[in-house]
Order: C-alpha cells, then sequence, then structure tokens
C-alpha cells in the first residue's frame, strides 16, 4: 500500500514550473537576450520540475509487511509495525 502527496500540492509544482517557462519565453521574445534574471527563472523552473517528477514518482509514505517507510530525500525512516501502539485520526 502506498500513499502518495496530494495532488493538489505536486499539480501545483507543476503549474508553478509551467508558468516560470512561460516567462522565460515571454521575456525571451520581448528582449532577445538573456540577464542574470532571466538565468534565475530558469533555475526556478528547473527546481520545480524536478520537485514535481520527485513528487510523482517517490511515495510519502509505503506499508510493508514488517513496517511502515517514510520517504524523504535525505533520510529515510523504517518504523516497525511492532513498536505501533495506536493510530489517531483527525
Amino acid at each position: 500500500m502506498e500513499l502518495g502527496h496530494k495532488k493538489n500540492s505536486t499539480y501545483l509544482t507543476l503549474g508553478i514550473a509551467i508558468v516560470w517557462v512561460i516567462l522565460i519565453l515571454f521575456r525571451l521574445f520581448l528582449s532577445n537576450a538573456l540577464g542574470w534574471f532571466d538565468i534565475l527563472m530558469m533555475g526556478l523552473a528547473i527546481y520545480y520540475f524536478c520537485k514535481f517528477y520527485y513528487l510523482k514518482t517517490h511515495p510519502y509514505l509505503k506499508l510493508t509487511e514488517s513496517h511502515f517507510v517514510k520517504y524523504c530525500i535525505l533520510k529515510t525512516t523504517r518504523i516497525p509495525i511492532a513498536s505501533l501502539k495506536g493510530f489517531h485520526s483527525n
């Protein structure tokens, strides 16, 4: 069983990336030169596309037979099911 991120936040990230690309193309069409701000916008667009790809390909939580696995970019945490005392819902 896998629990992914909310689709709204994942697609919001894709929307931000597309908006950055449109802004870059619009600025290039008007000025025909790349400035430092345009390079910064390209970097942000690449960052948001990479973040969208990561969120789509890596689940947030995964349930195996022996434990929960919480994925993170820097650290993956494994929680044994036997150590869980209960579940709370909001």
